[in-house]
């Protein structure tokens, strides 16, 4: 797993630049969201699967190719694919056309800068959500997965990767 670079990303500014969907595109990217519940109502009432990734992870980058193979289940259960790179602001691009190369549908969103002035931002709740333990303690690591139910709530913190997809489907299923 990735996770040197990781732990500068999550505290470093971070933007999309002049990313742009194209007419063969099937990303649609997302602005920064103020916080996970809003950028969640957006898919309310549907299942999101969350790949919480960086350009510049290889671990990432391998996980895609099985992720491809799960397009037509993902469609089929109406499921949201929601891509969230960590990736600095020079490096968003990259992680944008990594996914678009292996032909990836969903939602991408980047981290946005962290806020002084609005502590509880989307940015840390990336922080509390997937990288602090049960105690509290910071663990970088990714590739992270996550899925939300249709409520809009965390329901499978730790989920399944892409190249477990039974065990994946399995976890999925429970929330259709």
């Amino acid at each position: 797993m990735c996770s040197l670079w990781l732990f500068l990303s999550l505290f470093a500014e971070s933007a999309f630049g002049q990313l742009t969907t194209n007419e063969y595109a099937k990303l649609e990217v997302i602005d920064y969201p103020q916080s996970f519940a809003k950028l969640l109502k957006k898919f309310e009432g549907r299942v999101v699967y969350i790949d919480l990734m960086a350009s510049w992870c290889k671990p990432c980058i391998e996980e895609f190719k099985e992720a491809k193979k799960l397009e037509a289940y993902f469609k089929e259960k109406n499921i949201v694919k929601l891509f969230i790179t960590i990736d600095m602001k020079e490096s968003v691009e990259s992680a944008f056309q990594l996914i678009q190369h292996d032909s990836l549908s969903g939602y991408f969103v980047s981290i946005p800068p962290q806020n002084e002035f609005n502590p509880m931002s989307f940015h840390q709740e990336l922080i509390d959500l997937f990288f602090k333990d049960e105690n509290g303690k910071i663990i970088i690591s990714i590739p992270r997965y996550a899925i939300v139910n249709k409520k809009g709530k965390f329901v499978e913190k730790r989920a399944a990767r892409p190249s477990d997809p039974a065990e994946l489907k399995k976890q999925l299923e429970k929330y259709l």
